[in-house]
């Protein structure tokens, strides 16, 4: 398969996947429960999980590998040490900012419903990275070079979080960057797999506190 070959079935999964996605997010309104809420969420994983694991299934010879192909320098490790760190701090005070209200959104859910989407987020977000930093970026180098394949991996990750907030698409794009250069650094998707579920579990973790630490539903 031709590297265009091989980005038209990138850029059809991908499009399939942002009209999925699309159409989930219309059924989210501001009178959805948040059972609701959640249930949408476990159902853009499940599609994202398809969508996003068969392209790098199919092309995982042309992919950067899942799984770290050297032991990395001292320098990789510590500048990904030093981005895990800041990614922590990042996550705990956006979460910290926002948590009550998302928290009385959710107030309906249970812990057994937190337990079902955690389940489903973290293969999602293990099969998000390798489609966007193991695929997507590995065969875009060759064909249209390191900065314009960057540019482009960053722009499809800004707008696939379309339906998210304006400072959320914005923070995309640092967080797009890092994630591709260190892909780049370490020829493997890995530290980019690594980081994106720092950064969501300990983001959600705090969301769902009450929920991991109670039994019972919270009030607020």
């Amino acid at each position: 398969m031709t590297t265009i070959n091989q980005l038209m079935l990138i850029s059809s999964f991908s499009a399939l996947f942002f009209l999925v996605s699309t159409l989930l997010s219309e059924r989210n309104t501001k009178d959805s429960s948040g059972t609701q809420m959640l249930g949408i969420q476990n159902l853009r994983h499940v599609a994202g999980m398809v969508l996003f694991g068969t392209p790098f299934i199919r092309l995982l010879e042309a992919s950067f590998p899942a799984y770290p192909v050297s032991s990395g320098s001292y320098l990789s490790h510590c500048v990904f040490s030093g981005v895990a760190v800041l990614s922590v701090w990042i996550a705990y005070k956006s979460a910290d900012l926002k948590k009550r209200e998302w928290r009385a959104a959710y107030n309906d859910i249970t812990g057994s419903q937190v337990a079902i989407y955690i389940s489903l987020r973290i293969p999602f977000l293990i099969l998000y990275e390798c489609f966007f930093r193991g695929t997507l970026l590995a065969i875009s180098i060759p064909l249209l070079g390191i900065h314009w394949a960057i540019a482009i991996n960053i722009i499809l990750y800004v707008l696939f979080h379309y339906s998210s907030s304006i400072q959320e698409m914005v923070a995309c794009i640092p967080f797009g960057l890092v994630l591709c250069l260190l892909t780049i650094w370490w020829q493997s998707v890995f530290p980019a797999i690594l980081l994106h579920l720092i950064l969501s579990l300990v983001h959600e973790s705090i969301l769902f506190k009450p929920w991991i630490v109670s039994t019972k539903t919270p009030t607020s």
